[in-house]
């Protein structure tokens, strides 16, 4: 009995360590993705391979065995839908464009290493520039998943937990790309133009690669998986920029890919949100790009090195003040700032309700960042002073930062913007310096010389108000100029914002061109004389204007009113010459202790008058002052970050605080800040007008549903008194929506309804017919974006419960999301949803369509499925929706007309 239990004791633990040998060593301990036998890619064992490209199989194997493998894997998050598959291609291919990005300069020293042993008459620094021009398109056709030479050999799905995660194993054939450019007609005609110059560009672009490559280990005899002892090779994955060396095994496609910073480079954050992953990683660099600029303005800002740096080029104390006035103006005006060479990192995605979300880390050299960007503050300030006619101190400038411009790569946009300062710049110091070199090369021997060379004077004078006194030698004129006379004449009283005739006589009358220097006055440089006399006419700014006349500054006479009242309500264009708008303007606020905030909340009352003129005078080209049109905080922001101004006058005045302002507006940029405000605006404002609504029931509805898709809407008081400006000047809609723009509405939303209603009394109801028109206006343009009719009749025991069935229907709510559809902020997303009706042949090819779109869109929603009818609202537009349509087999979908479709086999 013993022996029998010592036996099945044994056999017991016997098949124990059995099942235990099984689990530990039957199971399988990796696995692989491979080709034609060959082992390619290492995946987790949980890991459900759901395709594989047979048809490239032996090239992939090929490939290893050459050691020349190269691939790039992409991932996705969700649920494991054919959406994400496709996203996971898109992210392997972006993984590559982005490690081509990110060498661009590598690729630029590749050329001109290639350039050194070639002779040519052609700019060698023009050669590279278009070769990087061509490398970057090739890259945009990487990032947009175009290139065929790199295909998807390989697709497989991992779960963890809740979550799905879909992988692209992305391979690079170097000589299928070649192929793949070389029948881009664009492409290939410039790489052909580059060929013919000395350049090999396949061959730099393959060099970028490689070097990508460097320090990833390989072995030089490709191991069969029939041999699963022996070491596997491992294809080439690119280590990212700046990184050394990469490590045996590819960087694990479930973690973000590990970037080594060099410490000199500075670091902006951006994040975002999209409707898809790859939008939301785009976004999010946007932002981190906008992130180093800002940081850079401000620290331009803070610190006083680079106004320093620059003001020791000014000797002239006038000259320095008037230049520091136009170096504030030019810092404070931003503009978005590119940069080379970024490396770019994503910390964190996910998906958040429905969308995506991104966190994304730009790095850019310090030094190099630094360089440029002081060099396109600095030269952007040079035209700044070259418009004020400060030429000699813009000049300095260019001689100073031109340099840089040869010593760095800059963005082309930015490049050419100065290059062409500097040229404009160049021209008119050479414009001023041979007017100079005439002066000098004049010979004085009488009066009548004597005059000629001051009337020359007057003119540089004119140009270059910063003209060095040594220069000329101005002395020289005085003994023949004596008895030159000169006489001015005008009003002893006089209003700010008066223009005022101030009359001029000089002995002898031989002298034909005078300057007039004005102070706190709006006036001519130059003006003409015939025998001896002329009217000059001049606008009055300040208690204390004044008019000089000179002849080169040896013989001069001023004029000054006796006494100058205060108009507090002045607003009035002084001047309109080409671009440029002077306008003058007086604004008040009520008389408190805190004088900084009184004379702020006096200088802000007088600006918005401005803006209101000049709006007038831009965007619908008339002279009006908008008085009662609002101007929101946002546009009047952004706008007076172009506009030169300054106080000319401040005081008290019938128990009220006022200040008087002179502006200088140059109307292109006034259009441009305005656009740029409403584009980049953090949330999208609409203004809705409603019309005819005497019950408020279609306005009411339509407030609510447009705000809960995330639009904003400017306020009804704001509404009221532009509806108000409307009745009052008689402009139609479209000119509504222009001057609508200062209240930062993107678009105008302007509805009309008609609702004749009838009593029947047969059936003691009330039937109700409504119709509404509405136009889409675009505030930027005047351009009407959508219209959309609606008409409906319903009945009910009083007019109001007829008209609440009408606004309450589906159809209605169909007809507010239309108009939503309409509207597309550049900076904001709102939510969207296109309704689409379907016609099946057979109620089974309806099924069969609505089984394929609920697989690839979780946010369908099914209004109607009678069979014979398929209705559905989506956030997919209907051009991307007829991609889709266009990629089904299982059934055909024809179009009707817009969101109606016909569905067969």
């Amino acid at each position: 009995m013993e022996n029998n239990l010592f036996i099945i004791m044994g056999l017991a633990l016997a098949v124990a360590i059995g099942i235990g040998v099984f689990f530990v060593f039957g199971q399988p301990q990796e696995k692989w993705i491979d080709a034609d036998g060959v082992k390619i890619q290492k995946i987790p064992v949980n890991a459900e391979i759901i395709e594989k490209n047979t048809a490239k199989e032996k090239a992939v194997a090929q490939l290893m065995r050459g050691n020349q493998l190269i691939t790039f894997v992409g991932e996705a998050q969700g649920n494991g839908t054919l959406q994400e598959k496709e996203m996971a291609k898109i992210r392997a291919f972006s993984n590559l464009a982005e490690m081509l990005n990110a060498r661009v300069s590598t690729f630029a020293q590749l050329v001109e290493g290639q350039l050194q042993s070639v002779s040519t008459s052609q700019n060698k620094q023009q050669i590279v520039s278009a070769s990087v021009d061509a490398y970057k398109r090739v890259t945009e056709l990487f990032a947009q998943a175009r290139i065929s030479g790199a295909y998807v050999y390989a697709y497989w799905r991992v779960r963890e937990g809740n979550v799905v995660k879909t992988y692209a194993l992305l391979v690079y054939d170097p000589e299928d790309v070649k192929k793949y450019i070389q029948m881009q007609p664009e492409i290939d005609s410039a790489i052909s133009s580059l060929s013919s110059l000395g350049v090999n560009f396949f061959g730099a672009l393959n060099s970028v690669i490689e070097e990508a490559y460097k320090g990833t280990p390989l072995e030089s005899k490709p191991s069969e998986p029939s041999k699963p002892t022996d070491q596997v090779q491992q294809p080439i994955q690119p280590t990212q920029p700046s990184q050394p060396s990469q490590p045996t095994q590819p960087i694990s496609p479930t973690s973000p890919a590990q970037v080594n910073i060099p410490s000199n480079y500075i670091k902006g954050i951006g994040e975002a949100y999209g409707k898809t992953e790859i939008e939301a990683e785009e976004s999010a660099k946007k932002n981190a790009l906008s992130n180093l600029s800002e940081q850079l303005y401000v620290e331009v800002k803070s610190s006083a090195i680079l106004k320093d740096q620059l003001s020791q080029l000014i000797v002239d104390n006038k000259v320095k003040e008037k230049f520091q006035s136009e170096y504030e103006k030019t810092i404070q005006t931003k503009t978005e700032f590119e940069f080379m060479d970024v490396v770019y990192k994503i910390v964190d995605k996910k998906a958040v309700e429905g969308k995506y979300y991104a966190k994304a880390e730009a790095y850019v050299d310090a030094d190099v960042a630094r360089q440029t960007f002081e060099a396109f503050v600095s030269i952007r300030l040079g035209n700044s002073l070259l418009a004020s006619k400060m030429i000699y101190t813009a000049k300095r400038i260019v001689d100073k930062y031109e340099p840089i411009l040869g010593k760095y790569k800059f963005p082309p946009r930015i490049s050419e913007e100065l290059s062409m300062i500097v040229g404009s710049i160049k021209n008119k110091y050479n414009q001023v310096s041979m007017m100079v070199n005439n002066v000098n090369s004049t010979k004085i021997v009488d009066k009548d010389s004597a005059i000629k060379v001051a009337q020359m004077i007057n003119e540089i004078d004119a140009m270059a108000i910063d003209l060095p006194s040594e220069l000329i030698n101005r002395e020289s004129l005085r003994s023949y100029l004596s008895d030159v006379k000169i006489e001015l004449s005008g009003p002893s009283e006089t209003i700010i914002g008066e223009q005022v005739t101030i009359s001029v006589k000089v002995q002898p009358n031989t002298i034909t061109l005078l300057r007039v220097i004005g102070e706190n006055t709006e006036n001519p440089d130059l003006i003409s004389l015939k025998d001896g006399t002329t009217q000059l006419s001049g606008v009055v700014k300040s208690v204390n204007s004044k008019l000089t006349v000179t002849l080169a500054g040896i013989v001069s006479a001023t004029w000054a009113p006796g006494k100058v009242s205060v108009n507090p309500d002045v607003l009035r264009v002084v001047t309109r010459e080409g671009d440029t708008l002077r306008i003058l303007a007086g604004g008040t606020a009520k008389i408190i202790t805190d004088q900084n905030a009184m004379r702020k909340n006096a200088t802000k009352d007088a600006l918005i008058k401005i803006v209101k003129k000049a709006a007038a005078e831009v965007l619908i080209g008339e002279n009006k002052e908008l008085l009662n049109v609002p101007v929101d905080d946002y546009i009047l922001d952004r706008v007076l970050a172009g506009i030169d101004y300054e106080i000319t006058a401040s005081g008290e005045y019938q128990n009220l605080y006022y200040v008087v302002v002179d502006a200088k507006i140059s109307k292109s940029r006034f259009e441009k800040d305005i656009e740029y405000a409403l584009k980049t605006a953090p949330s999208g404002f609409a203004l809705l007008i409603v019309e005819g609504d005497e019950n408020g029931y279609v306005e009411s509805m339509m407030i609510e549903r447009i705000l809960s898709a995330g639009v904003k809407l400017v306020s009804k008081d704001f509404s009221k008194k532009i509806l108000e400006e409307q009745y009052k000047l008689g402009y139609n809609s479209t000119i509504v929506a222009k001057y609508a723009a200062l209240s930062a509405a993107r678009y105008l939303i302007y509805t009309k309804v008609n609702a004749p209603s009838t009593y029947l009394s047969e059936y003691k109801l009330y039937s109700v017919r409504m119709l509404v028109n509405t136009q889409i206006i675009d505030s930027i343009t005047g351009n009407i974006v959508s219209a959309q009719n609606y008409e409906e009749t319903n009945s009910g025991a009083t007019i109001q419960a007829a008209l609440s069935k009408i606004v309450n229907s589906s159809n209605f709510q169909a007809y507010i999301q239309k108009i939503i559809n309409s509207l597309n902020f550049e900076n904001v997303e709102i939510s969207k949803a296109y309704r689409y009706t379907f016609t099946p042949e057979r109620a089974a090819y309806s099924a069969m369509l609505l089984d394929a779109l609920k697989a690839k869109y979780a946010s369908l929603k099914v209004i109607e499925n009678t069979g014979k009818k398929l209705v559905i609202e989506i956030d997919i537009d209907m051009p991307e929706m007829e991609k889709f349509f266009n990629s089904l087999t299982s059934v055909k979908v024809k179009k009707v007309s817009d969101y109606e479709y016909i569905v067969t086999k």
